[in-house]
């Protein structure tokens, strides 16, 4: 997963445009945008504490409603919430300046590199048989 750190103005929802990218909050309704999602090519939802996984949910439940563009959770997440982005079907996240200050690059690739797939992804296929075969062997 790709962490990127970038600015832009969020664009008001009535108003996108095929290919544009908005900004929501964790905690926004998203029926507002639901007919729209065919014309958006990203999303970026902002985390509104650390403590908040309805980001967490707002990304899931994006994705089942079908949007297939670029999802980035944006705000202060830490390296050990970028499991639970990537099951979340994020695709890059957006940390806060304060918490890039606290947590360094390696910090970010450990993270990155604790889990390489998540565990639905596991037993949706056939990964997850070799993988206990080869714990019990």
């Amino acid at each position: 997963m790709r962490i990127q750190v970038e600015t832009g103005a969020a664009l008001e929802i009535a108003g996108a445009q095929a290919g544009q990218e908005i900004t929501l909050d964790a905690r926004d309704d998203l029926a507002a945008i639901l007919r729209r999602l065919d014309r958006l090519s990203a999303i970026r939802i902002r985390a509104g504490a650390f403590g908040d996984g309805s980001v967490f949910s707002q990304a899931r439940l994006l994705r089942r409603l079908g949007f297939s563009g670029r999802l980035c959770a944006a705000g202060p997440l830490i390296p050990d919430q970028l499991h639970m982005a990537r099951g979340a079907g994020f695709d890059e996240i957006e940390p806060d300046a304060e918490i890039l200050a606290r947590h360094d690059d390696a910090a970010w690739r450990r993270a990155a590199d604790r889990y390489r797939t998540t565990y639905l992804a596991r037993l949706k296929g056939p990964a997850c048989l070799t993988e206990r075969t080869n714990q019990n062997a």
